[in-house]
């Protein structure tokens, strides 16, 4: 019965939400993603098979997949850090009932597990097990490596579970899953000899043996669900066990270097204790701060061969701070925007807040491509003018959303993705920030020389910067315009 009941608070939770009926274009979006996905798997499905053959004549297919499966897990972890929420989240509102905590913990466990989520990854198992296993091992052989298969997909949801709630306690443990996946990648890529062997002996163990395979993983899976389960039940009695009192003397930054610039100065320290001292605004930033080191170096290492995805790159590593932390303006301002509007323009001067201090903040960037310049991978040109670029028009841009965005977002509770801040006009914006500018730099790069693409861009860039008294005026004037409305709507979203 409680099952039952949870299931349907769940679609109640989702129905009942002020941005159900306000977010359609984000939800078709969403579920069109969906659609993308298991139909990009199921295209990978059928056509790998024949393309490792291809590459690897001395290998069968199933032995490339097993050398290669730490990608998989990898790529399905990350889709899962999208999208998925941590079981926890859901959990404190029923502790204050009378209610076996055991068996609520270990229900909303299963809930996660047996996501739809899960059974897409037969999108691309059955049609490659269909392929390269049933000519040899016949119909038993494929349904032990479907199983098999399965099976390590749900222990890599176990370890979603438990990586989700240690990030959620602290953000610095998303570097446990980033060396856990890269590490695997790397041994196999660079030890042929030892690492390497054991995967490829694991994918032909899936297919001629998969059932015993399936059977040693079945108690691996009970360990995991097991160290997951205290880890979630450890997690909760700790945050219902917390006080708000804070023993000793905390320490207070000020920031009093912003000081000399005035009111905009006061609001800029706003905006640093508010990125700084708030949990979700502190974990995009950090955040920021992984994905920039993560693309420089796929870039120092050559990653990138095409011209588009090298400028992708580049770009983004300019624009990642700006995108994550502009495309939320005046949300998380909403559940103070009434003190804010107390006194005459204090939202004009909060928007050049946030514009300098971005400017600042691409400083960050610009400093870690040093060692792509230092190795020649990027003209020191280039990376000036994207600078100039980042700053004058693709964060004009970004600010836009300060007219949208209508939805207050919390800024220590986490939030998941049903009922998140992001909308249809919210994912249009930034889908033109991240690939309208990659698409401009491939171009100019593929129709004038280096100096002229890297002026062209610099003049752009510095012409945003010029003028924004102008453009931020401009976003000031339809926010008032809008003010009544967004006001209702970040009322009712706290």
């Amino acid at each position: 019965m409680i099952t039952i009941d949870l299931i349907r608070h769940r679609y109640l939770e989702y129905r009942r939400n002020p941005q159900f009926y306000g977010n359609t274009l984000a939800k078709v979006m969403m579920y069109f993603a969906g659609l993308m996905f298991a139909g990009y798997l199921l295209l990978f499905g059928f056509i790998t098979p024949s393309m490792f053959g291809d590459l690897f004549p001395a290998y069968e297919p199933y032995h490339i997949i097993g050398k290669w499966f730490a990608v998989v897990l990898a790529v399905d972890m990350a889709v899962r850090f999208m999208y998925q929420k941590s079981p926890s989240s859901g959990i404190k509102p029923y502790y204050l009932l009378p209610i076996n905590r055991r068996r609520l913990v270990n229900l909303l466990m299963l809930g996660n597990v047996a996501s739809l989520y899960n059974l897409m990854w037969l999108c691309y198992a059955v049609p490659f097990a269909a392929i390269s296993v049933t000519r040899f091992y016949g119909f038993g052989g494929f349904m032990s490596f479907v199983c098999a298969f399965m099976l390590l997909i749900l222990f890599n949801n176990l370890l979603f579970i438990t990586f989700r709630v240690l990030i959620n306690r602290s953000v610095w443990f998303v570097v446990l899953p980033v060396v856990v996946y890269l590490g695997m990648i790397v041994a196999v890529a660079v030890s042929d000899g030892v690492v390497a062997p054991l995967f490829v002996t694991l994918g032909d163990e899936m297919a001629s043996h998969g059932w015993m395979v399936s059977a040693a993983l079945l108690p691996l899976l009970a360990l995991m669900w097991l160290a997951a389960y205290r880890l979630v039940s450890s997690v909760l009695r700790q945050e219902l066990a917390a006080t708000s009192a804070v023993e000793g003397r905390a320490r207070v930054t000020d920031y009093s270097f912003f000081d000399r610039f005035g009111d905009v100065g006061a609001y800029m320290k706003l905006e640093m204790k508010m990125v700084m001292r708030n949990k979700n605004c502190r974990t995009q930033f950090i955040l920021g701060l992984v994905v920039i080191a993560m693309f420089v170096g796929l870039l120092f290492a050559g990653a990138y061969e095409t011209t588009f995805m090298h400028s992708f790159a580049l770009v983004y590593v300019f624009s990642v701070f700006g995108i994550m932390i502009l495309s939320m303006t005046m949300s998380y301002e909403g559940n103070y925007i009434d003190c804010l509007l107390v006194r005459e323009v204090s939202i004009l001067t909060l928007l050049k807040a946030k514009y300098y201090l971005q400017c600042l903040f691409a400083v960050l960037p610009l400093l870690a491509v040093i060692p792509l310049m230092v190795d020649g991978s990027v003209a020191p040109g280039t990376c000036l003018a994207l600078y100039l670029f980042t700053c004058g028009a693709i964060f004009p841009l970004v600010l836009q959303l300060a007219v949208y965005n209508k939805r207050s977002a919390s800024l220590n509770e986490t939030v998941n993705v049903k009922s998140s801040n992001v909308t249809g006009i919210n994912t249009l914006i930034t889908m033109v920030a991240l690939f309208v500018p990659s698409l401009l730099l491939t171009l100019l790069d593929a129709l004038l020389d280096q100096l002229m693409t890297n002026l062209v861009l610099a003049v752009m860039g510095l012409a945003g910067m010029m003028t924004s008294g102008r453009w931020l005026g401009n976003i000031y004037g339809r926010f008032n315009k809008r003010k009544y409305e967004n006001l209702e709507g970040f009322r009712a979203t706290r």
